[in-house]
């Protein structure tokens, strides 16, 4: 029990970040301070809400196709924490709950800070096997190796056109499932020429995603890191500090992978104090470098994004989204509602109220207000110039559109996978796909 909380404890501190600058600065809001606006409170959503599913005419589904889940930024794969915590569930494990359903379910392991880049590639090769390559192009530009020692065993290596999978991402695990995609299909223009014809640079690989599914995702980037500082890793830094101090009283590295072995950074297996491997962590280039995900969940880099990342004529695509915050009567900004995680209570202050109008840049307004603690509700329905729809089980479903599946109000950004919550969200997740595999 001793190991389980400590476990809980660190994971918590991991995913939510640390606060102390957000406390430290001044504050935006009187109204959120003295509690003299009266808030509207919002209804929170069923985990059990019904999820019809299409028309008969449309089901021509299979649920045995893979699904494939992929963590956000910060998170952790499925070998981490000890098996004891899991990034889907928390101490329930959704993806052994999906698997016992009949619904052949995978967690996947990426990079925690790394770029979409980066997490796209680590991604391929965790699904398909191999060691990866990150592109010489890409690698030269940024100062990272382009081939790493560490080999994947692939979790479905026959992937493939004919062997289709639907892929689940929570937080940045849709942006980099959308970078996945794009590489997928198209390529890159830079890495092509020297690209072997097999290799995820090559492209010409459509079909081989038949369903994406993105929950609480910051398709247009999230106010936080302007908040924070773009680039500024010390909330980063901070998190995992704590972790590190943590994790050293199990005498074990076995907590968690940064999965920066691009960077010079291998985990060696051999080594229990894990403080000697976060300094090297700590130490290292990239936080100095814009190939991280400080810089890539910030809207100005999203906004770009999007229009290199563009949704694909072959996929269906769904989304959900997560608010935590209740709007104020007379001054419409947000306040978190009395179920927020407390860490994530002076982040969803300041992005309630947060305005900024430069040129060149993203104009933030009262549209960037409503938030679930970590990313702002506009933006999670998906992309800025996506087609984006209310999901209507009586209509023909279309491929290259967001089928929005609602806003779940009431949970923060990480009660929605089951952790920081008492609430059991296994219902929705058996919603959830039992929905994708009908189609």
């Amino acid at each position: 029990m001793k190991n389980q909380l400590l476990t809980l404890t660190a994971i918590s501190i991991l995913l939510l970040g640390a606060c102390k600058k957000t406390q430290d600065q001044p504050a935006t809001n009187e109204a959120a301070t003295t509690g003299k606006e009266q808030v509207k409170i919002l209804a929170t959503t069923s985990m059990a809400k019904t999820m019809e599913v299409p028309s008969a005419a449309m089901l021509t589904g299979n649920n045995k196709v893979p699904i494939l889940f992929v963590h956000g930024f910060l998170g952790f794969g499925p070998d981490e924490a000890f098996g004891a915590f899991h990034y889907w569930g928390g101490f329930t494990d959704i993806i052994k709950d999906l698997n016992d359903q009949g619904y052949p379910s995978f967690a996947t392991s990426v990079g925690p800070v790394s770029s979409n880049w980066d997490r796209a590639v680590e991604l391929y090769y965790y699904i398909k096997g191999g060691s990866p390559d990150y592109g010489q192009h890409h690698s030269s530009k940024f100062g990272h190796k382009q081939h790493v020692a560490r080999t994947f065993k692939g979790i479905y290596p026959e992937w493939d056109e004919n062997h289709p999978i639907s892929l689940v991402g929570h937080s940045m695990g849709g942006t980099t499932i959308r970078k996945l995609i794009t590489l997928l299909e198209k390529g890159d223009p830079d890495e092509k020429p020297g690209a072997e014809p097999g290799s995820l640079f090559a492209g010409n690989k459509k079909r081989w995603v038949k369903t994406v599914v993105t929950i609480s995702t910051p398709h247009n980037g999230t106010t936080l890191t302007s908040i924070l500082g773009v680039g500024n890793s010390s909330f980063i830094l901070g998190a995992l500090n704590s972790v590190a101090s943590l994790a050293g009283g199990f005498g074990s590295n076995s907590l968690y992978d940064f999965d920066l072995d691009q960077w010079g950074l291998e985990r060696n297996p051999k080594t229990t104090n894990f403080s000697t491997y976060y300094n090297n962590v700590k130490q290292s280039r990239l936080w100095s470098t814009k190939d991280c995900a400080a810089y890539d969940l910030s809207p100005d880099l999203s906004f770009k994004r999007n229009n290199t990342d563009l949704d694909s004529k072959d996929i269906y695509y769904f989304s959900v989204t997560t608010r935590c915050t209740n709007p104020g009567i007379l001054t419409g900004r947000e306040y978190p509602g009395i179920t927020t995680f407390p860490v994530l209570y002076p982040f969803a202050i300041s992005m309630g109220s947060y305005t900024l109008n430069e040129p060149g840049k993203p104009v933030f307004d009262n549209k960037w207000w409503p938030n679930d603690g970590i990313v702002n509700v506009y933006g999670e329905s998906g992309p800025s110039n996506g087609i984006i729809k209310e999901y209507d089980a009586n209509s023909v479903l279309q491929k290259g559109v967001w089928n929005h599946l609602g806003v779940y109000n009431g949970y923060d950004h990480t009660a929605i996978i089951g952790i920081g919550t008492l609430i059991d969200v296994r219902p929705f997740y058996r919603n959830l796909v039992r929905l994708i595999t009908s189609i």
